[in-house]
């Protein structure tokens, strides 16, 4: 993700509380998302250089939710960032971008 976008895409991102003492970075978390909707990779198979993959789940989960993630597919980027922004926004609306965070009851009241 270039500077130039990660710049506009501040302005998209909900604020964090003061007491928030997350580790990671926005950007870092972001880029880790970044990374599995390229890459449809499994989460667990998250490099561990772009963080733990819980931490980016988690944020994902959040984002999708809160809609976040739709305001950073339709944010206005340069050139360099469509490719991955493109794919983000495939992910979102893919059977894998679309899983519950647990899974839900099977047909026969189990899970």
């Amino acid at each position: 993700m270039s500077d130039a976008a990660w710049h506009t895409l501040t302005r998209v991102l909900p604020t964090r509380p003061r007491t928030d003492r997350r580790s990671r970075s926005e950007r870092h978390l972001l880029e880790g998302i970044i990374h599995i909707a390229c890459t449809r990779q499994a989460w667990t198979r998250l490099p561990s250089a772009l963080g733990p993959f819980i931490t980016c789940r988690q944020r994902y989960l959040t984002w999708h939710a809160d809609g976040t993630l739709e305001r950073i597919c339709r944010a206005t980027l340069p050139e360099q960032d469509k490719r991955w922004q493109q794919h983000l926004t495939d992910y979102l609306h893919s059977p894998q971008g679309r899983q519950p965070s647990k899974p839900g009851p099977t047909a026969g009241g189990t899970p």
